[in-house]
């Protein structure tokens, strides 16, 4: 196993530099990452999260899936396009599916939804109505 306390003093001196309030931890988990098992990236997420919190910050953490690349494009350039084609709900599902996830969670640490489903909800009129890809 990765030593947690080494990636994590590692990681989160550059998140907390930001001056952000509100942290959303993306920590991977599977063969493309450090943590192989969705046990050692929640041991790692945990400890992140606690180490915000210590400094008074809103620190929430997701896992996701590393065993298998996200999306279809390879490259800068091409991985945009499938973005802007995400935005206007025209992308890969499994793309949409985490950038959905991320700012549902997004939403909720700021309190502008009291929950991921109805946060989810606004999401998806959003990508329907082309407000995402406007604000993109």
């Amino acid at each position: 196993m990765q030593s947690i306390p080494l990636i994590a003093s590692s990681i989160m001196p550059k998140k907390l530099v930001s001056g952000a309030d509100y942290i959303l931890l993306n920590v991977k988990c599977g063969i493309g990452a450090f943590m192989k098992t969705y046990e050692e990236a929640k041991i790692l997420a945990t400890e992140m999260v606690n180490i915000g919190k210590e400094l008074k910050k809103n620190v929430k953490a997701e896992i996701n899936d590393m065993n298998q690349p996200l999306g279809k494009a390879i490259g800068n350039n091409l991985e945009i396009k499938e973005v802007i084609k995400t935005s206007k709900g025209n992308g890969p599902k499994d793309l949409e599916d985490n950038c959905l996830s991320s700012s549902a969670i997004l939403l909720t640490l700021v309190e502008l939804f009291k929950n991921t489903e109805d946060a989810r909800k606004a999401l998806i009129e959003n990508i329907k109505n082309l407000k995402a890809f406007e604000k993109f």
